[in-house]
């Protein structure tokens, strides 16, 4: 049962609600928003009247304003020249200027050499252009010459002056590049490992006369091991082995990785480590755990693609045991065979690679060489690691997919190349002694002796 309240209702949950008096008068009137009236104000049910005066002056004021419109829209018509927006007149720019002013100050007083170096750069814009005469630009050389002689050293580590050096060695006579290379030997090493300094090394070996390259040498020898693994200094190291240094400073570069002991007889030595295991038939195991630690460490960085490295690893691929070759033949170096697969000794290590790794190992170098065939057949050098393919691999579906099918499309190309005719001929006549001289049979013939294939 539900009990009555006081009030004779019951409420929502049965109880007793008394009925607020206050709520009575507020329900009593009506709130309701209106023009005329404030927001909120109790107004009674009637609708609120708007006088006839406050009326007429609305409509007063609405004529005004279409008057005016009307006005302003027949002075257009008959001036229509009035109308044209007046361009903004250009204000002088105070304040930009004033900056610009306060900046060369500042500079001036944090550098001593700002104002040489304005000059230099004004020549440079000058003299780096492609049109200009030879004798003006004999002339700007000479300028540039005067202005950073005896300065070459401070200069050189500012980003923006690494070009104008390279200039001067690129235009300069031998004689006038010689003071550059003087000043810069102590820092060699240090520019070598700079993103753009490695740029004005290779323009100093490049411009200048050999008496100077042998400077150059003396101060990047005995750093080699530790340039060759910085990731700008390599190209530096990798230029100069190819194609500035002779055959007792490769050696040189070379048995700096071979140890300490054998560094010491570097003179003594030879660039290929067949004829250092005939010297010292004793230190062999030590020279290979060596170039084991190296090419790891070429392998992880994934330097491959130098030929410097490549000559390394391949003396260890030479004279190391099958099953480390096996070890080092894992997913990373798969990766990188494609980069070094053109040249002598990268393709020798190619080579290799299918000779002493498992079925799944070749399984993967194969699918690498997808995209690649075309020019592997077209090469001197790439043409010989798909004749050893064919050799040792027995997947024959896997080959006919990845190989032949890539050399199918693309026959007319391949049989008109010469080295794409002799792959062609070692497909049809393998190891003929009439297509093929000696040097190249015993080449592929190493990897019949080997235990997989």
């Amino acid at each position: 049962m539900v009990k009555k309240g006081l009030a004779g209702k019951s409420g929502k949950y049965g109880r007793s609600v008394k009925k607020n008096p206050l709520r009575k008068k507020e329900a009593g009137g009506k709130i309701k928003k209106n023009k005329l009236t404030k927001k909120g104000a109790p107004q009674s049910g009637k609708k609120a009247l708007v006088p006839k005066e406050v009326l007429e002056a609305m409509k007063e004021n609405r004529k005004e304003k279409q008057n005016k419109r009307q006005e302003q829209l027949e002075e257009k018509k008959k001036n229509p020249q009035k109308n044209k927006k007046r361009k903004p007149e250009a204000k002088e720019p105070k304040e930009p200027l004033k900056k610009k002013a306060l900046k060369k100050v500042r500079k001036a007083c944090e550098d001593n050499d700002y104002e040489t170096i304005t000059k230099i750069k004004a020549l440079w814009e000058k003299g780096r252009v492609s049109e200009i005469e030879p004798a003006k630009q004999a002339k700007i050389v000479e300028e540039l010459k005067g202005l950073m002689e005896g300065k070459v050293e401070s200069l050189m580590f500012k980003h923006d002056l690494a070009r104008v050096v390279q200039l001067l060695l690129r235009l300069g006579k031998a004689n006038d590049s010689n003071f550059i290379v003087k000043e810069l030997l102590p820092h060699v090493c240090e520019l070598s490992k700079s993103k753009y300094g490695k740029f004005t090394v290779n323009c100093m070996l490049k411009n200048t006369s050999p008496e100077m390259r042998k400077l150059i040498f003396k101060s990047l020898s005995g750093h080699f091991r530790k340039l060759i693994l910085h990731a700008e200094a390599v190209t530096v190291v990798d230029t100069f082995y190819n194609d500035y240094a002779n055959s007792r400073e490769r050696t040189e570069m070379v048995t700096e990785f071979y140890g300490k002991e054998l560094y010491l007889y570097r003179d003594l030595l030879s660039e290929h480590f067949s004829k250092v295991i005939e010297l010292y038939p004793d230190k062999k195991d030590k020279v290979l755990e060596e170039l084991l630690g190296h090419t790891q460490v070429f392998i992880e960085k994934g330097l491959s693609g130098h030929i410097i490295v490549q000559h390394l690893m391949l003396q260890y691929f030479l004279h190391g045991s099958e099953e480390s070759i096996q070890e080092l033949v894992s997913d990373k170096l798969i990766e990188q065979i494609v980069n070094f697969v053109h040249t002598k000794e990268g393709s020798k290590i190619a080579m290799r690679c299918l000779w002493y790794s498992k079925a799944k190992e070749r399984k993967l170098i194969i699918r690498t060489f997808k995209g690649h065939v075309k020019d592997m057949c077209m090469n001197e050098n790439g043409y010989l690691v798909l004749c050893a393919l064919f050799d040792c691999v027995d997947d024959t579906v896997l080959v006919k997919k990845a190989i032949l099918s890539e050399i199918m499309e693309n026959l007319d190309t391949i049989a008109m190349s010469q080295y794409g005719r002799l792959l062609l001929n070692y497909i049809l006549a393998p190891r003929s002694t009439k297509l093929f001289p000696p040097s190249i049979i015993d080449c592929l013939k190493v990897g019949d002796t080997n235990n997989v294939s």
